[in-house]
């Protein structure tokens, strides 16, 4: 178990908590494994691939590497994936080569800021001049809609170029439907009020973890967490 309160947090972290605390809890602190499911490792090995791209490594054969990994333990949990994921990794990766993109992958960042008692760590999929992306495997896209209401993600991590470089970069959300269509560009880009309103989310956030506070808040838990 991790200490309470934990020693850092995370856009992830703090995404999960506003969500529910109850499911914060049970990650973060109680540290419950789950089983694997399809999307998250499907998602997860298409990550693997365009880390590989951009270090300039063979994608495809990253990718199904760690496909391959993946569904043996698919197969262990008898969870039920298709067949066709293979091939729709692969033209995922082909989709996302022919936008030519360019950037530091997998940036590792450590944001600090006024009344925030613990850092904040996260890695960027990927860090260009004056422009952030991140890459979002879903089952069939996402509207701008969805992009604009993601809290966390976009204003951290524009917070941190800007602590390097002194300006607020561009921010797109790379959007990689699972099932079918093509990949989605969407503007995540945040303004300087955005960002300040989200550390004083996190600042919130944190003030509840140290108080203890994780009803759950989604009506999915049926029992609550100790």
């Amino acid at each position: 178990m991790e200490k309470h309160p934990p020693a850092y947090l995370s856009p992830s972290r703090l995404t999960c908590y506003d969500y529910c605390p109850a499911e914060f809890h049970k990650r973060y602190i109680l540290k419950r494994d789950e089983p694997p499911t399809p999307e998250r490792s499907f998602g997860t090995a298409v990550h693997k691939g365009l880390e590989a791209l951009y270090r300039g490594e063979d994608d495809e054969l990253a990718f199904l590497r760690a496909w391959r990994e993946a569904q043996k333990e698919l197969v262990a949990a008898e969870q039920i994936f298709g067949l066709g994921l293979t091939e729709r990794g692969l033209e995922l990766l082909e989709m996302v080569r022919n936008l030519n993109l360019t950037g530091e992958p997998e940036k590792h960042i450590v944001v600090t800021a006024p009344g925030l008692k613990l850092p904040v760590i996260g890695y960027v999929d990927l860090w260009a001049e004056n422009h952030i992306l991140d890459f979002k495997t879903t089952g069939y896209g996402w509207t701008q809609a969805k992009a604009d209401a993601q809290l966390f993600q976009p204003a951290i991590y524009s917070q941190a170029y800007a602590d390097e470089h002194g300006s607020i970069p561009k921010f797109t959300f790379v959007v990689l439907p699972r099932i079918q269509g093509p990949v989605q560009l969407l503007d995540g880009t945040r303004t300087g009020d955005q960002i300040i309103a989200a550390f004083d989310r996190a600042k919130e956030i944190l003030e509840l973890i140290e108080a203890g506070v994780f009803d759950c808040t989604c009506s999915r838990h049926l029992e609550e967490v100790a």
